[in-house]
């Protein structure tokens, strides 16, 4: 990677300015460090055009140069930076988005009028996107139902409904303002194409209000991960988050993970892991040790890589991973046997004063037989 890379905007302001947009729609959900290498990205366009390294980055906040990259995807991810690249595909310019266009697209995706690949293609090309979502692990989804865009009389119908008015004065009440059209849709969404019940749905949004998600791309993010779950009852949706949460730490613990929350791509891993591997947690946990040990860092994709192998084979118990790695240790040695021997390498015994001599090649098993007289 290139030592310098050139950061750049496209606002005409030329100091240190934190939009509201970001403190009101983005600050709450990130990771604290997160959001303080954005920050300092707004510090640096004081002057545009200046010129940083991620090392330097990763120097001044005593992180590695993946976490400050991590931090970047995270942001891009989100629609406030974009990252650009040479074509050998190093890192050499980030550019600041306007915070306002981000929360535009968001609601464009939640309403319909894009889909999550048609988003990114957005803001960046398409041969981009792919690279990005190879390195970080962040796939568009593709079958997660929209929120459509309804009509007024539509609109209006539903506000009849005494359940449905309910449901949003109580939302406005949790939110603290006046619901906007994609708030308004959404909400509706939950409960009519949703199919979750008013108990539900208030739940879910004091959970997601409790957890400093006040989002309604996030709130609707768990809505639709409750109706792909079944979820009927506030005890079931308790018991649902009791169950990811215990599932997030325990992960996060293994990977000695303690300063930061998951981000999402980390959490579509363990979903992956739990919900379509069906891998019990000792064994997700044995994965992350053996990611520690092997590369002495935290590390999802080799972690998944793991896990992908042993679903492949049917690992379901401690007692499978110990029969894998005795297959894999005896095909490996099998190998080795094979390669030194086609090399005509067959190892030879140490020489040293023992071994001066032709051994003899006897039978100990049919000497033991006739010294017991057998």
């Amino acid at each position: 990677m290139p030592e310098d890379v050139t950061l750049h905007t496209n606002s005409p302001k030329q100091v240190t300015v934190v939009s509201n947009t970001f403190i009101d729609n983005f600050m709450s959900q990130a990771n604290g460090e997160y959001v303080k290498i954005y920050l300092y990205l707004l510090r640096c366009l004081s002057h545009n055009g200046h010129s940083f390294s991620v090392s330097e980055m990763a120097d001044r906040f005593d992180h590695t140069e993946k976490d400050i990259k991590r931090a970047l995807h995270y942001w891009q991810e989100h629609n406030l930076l974009k990252l650009e690249y040479n074509e050998s595909q190093e890192l050499i310019g980030i550019c600041l988005l306007d915070p306002e266009h981000a929360v535009q697209k968001d609601a464009d995706i939640i309403s319909g009028t894009f889909d999550t690949t048609g988003n990114l293609a957005v803001a960046v090309n398409e041969d981009s996107v792919k690279k990005i979502s190879h390195r970080t692990g962040l796939e568009p989804s593709k079958n997660e139902p929209a929120v459509p865009a309804y009509s007024l009389e539509q609109l209006a119908a539903f506000q009849n409904d005494n359940v449905v008015a309910e449901l949003l004065t109580i939302t406005e009440m949790y939110l603290g303002h006046t619901l906007n059209a994609t708030e308004t849709n959404t909400v509706i969404f939950w409960y009519d194409s949703l199919k979750l019940s008013p108990e539900v749905i208030d739940y879910l949004i004091t959970y997601c209000i409790e957890k400093k998600h006040n989002s309604i791309h996030y709130m609707n993010k768990v809505a639709i991960s409750f109706h792909e779950d079944g979820i009927q009852s506030v005890e079931e949706a308790k018991a649902r988050n009791s169950m990811h949460s215990k599932n997030y730490f325990t992960v996060a613990k293994s990977l000695g993970i303690t300063n930061r929350s998951l981000i999402q791509s980390e959490q579509e891993l363990i979903e992956k892991w739990t919900k379509i591997y069906k891998l019990p947690l000792d064994i997700i946990t044995e994965a992350c040790r053996r990611t520690i040990a092997r590369t002495n860092q935290p590390s999802f994709e080799y972690t998944d890589t793991i896990l992908k192998s042993w679903h492949e084979k049917h690992v379901q118990s401690m007692d499978d991973i110990a029969r894998v790695d005795a297959e894999h240790n005896k095909n490996k040695f099998v190998q080795n046997m094979k390669t030194n021997n086609n090399n005509g390498n067959t190892p030879a015994a140490p020489a040293n004063r023992f071994h001066n001599f032709e051994e003899r090649k006897n039978d100990y098993d049919e000497l033991e037989r006739k010294l017991l007289g057998y």
